[in-house]
């Protein structure tokens, strides 16, 4: 058995439910799975966290990333020890799709103060878009022809106002810097080749350090009669010690 493999079970998840809702008015129907369907989907699905995870002491951390991860003087590091910590996720999809994805990252300490996330990569990344629906044209020469027919035919005024709105598009969402948990939700269609999150993490001195991971995330798949059906699942918890204390 591959034991990189995560178990991942049925969940329902309120908030996403919620932001269809609003996205619905203008996206295609899509029905939730049964319980039957989603455990069928999700047997479809492999997704694996490694064995090890990269973590390293960032005052040795000599990686290709290394110069987003530097820290910046005037930093207390007296009291603190911050290490780099990559966690990729690796997923697989015959059938259907992930369209979100939340990577979960539990800083756990015995420390006093406990450890956080002094930065984060990816952060947060918007898309900006234009819909565009259609125009009115507004033939301003009819308008004035209560006042001087002639007058408006020879003016020959034309006006177009453009329906369209502006849409904010979440790609990765997280929970920022100086955060534990360390959350990471995506909604870019590229997550479907897995992802990768990394964190410093700033830890109270000589302290012991282990991460907790964990995700949650939702197929959308092809049902009967062509339906899209969508299913949310939750993976069970993964520990990785990142600094055992001599």
């Amino acid at each position: 058995m591959d034991d990189t493999l995560l178990t991942l079970r049925p969940v329902s998840v309120p908030e996403w439910e919620a932001e269809d809702l609003v996205r619905g008015v203008l996206g295609p129907a899509v029905t939730m799975a049964t319980d039957e369907q989603a455990e069928a989907m999700l047997k479809e699905i492999r997704v694996k966290l490694p064995q090890d995870i990269l973590r390293e002491d960032l005052a040795t951390y000599a990686g290709p990333q290394k110069a987003s991860f530097q820290i910046p003087d005037g930093v207390e590091t007296t009291n603190y020890d911050f290490y780099v910590i990559q966690v990729p996720l690796n997923i697989l999809v015959p059938e259907g799709r992930i369209t979100r994805l939340r990577l979960r990252l539990q800083l756990v300490t015995a420390g006093v103060g406990g450890a956080v996330a002094y930065d984060l990569f990816p952060p947060d990344k918007w898309d900006v878009s234009t819909v565009k629906v259609g125009d009115v044209k507004l033939d301003v020469s009819k308008a004035l022809g209560f006042v001087c027919p002639a007058a408006a035919d020879c003016l020959g005024l034309n006006l177009g106002f453009p329906i369209q709105w502006t849409v904010y598009n979440t790609r990765i969402e997280t929970t920022d810097r100086m955060s534990n948990p360390v959350e990471w939700y995506v909604t870019d269609r590229s997550v479907e080749h897995g992802f990768s999150g990394a964190v410093i993490a700033r830890v109270p001195k000589g302290a012991d350090l282990s991460v907790e991971a964990a995700m949650v995330g939702e197929i959308r798949k092809s049902g009967p009669l062509g339906r899209l059906l969508k299913a949310r699942f939750a993976s069970d918890t993964r520990i990785y010690p990142v600094k055992v204390r001599p």
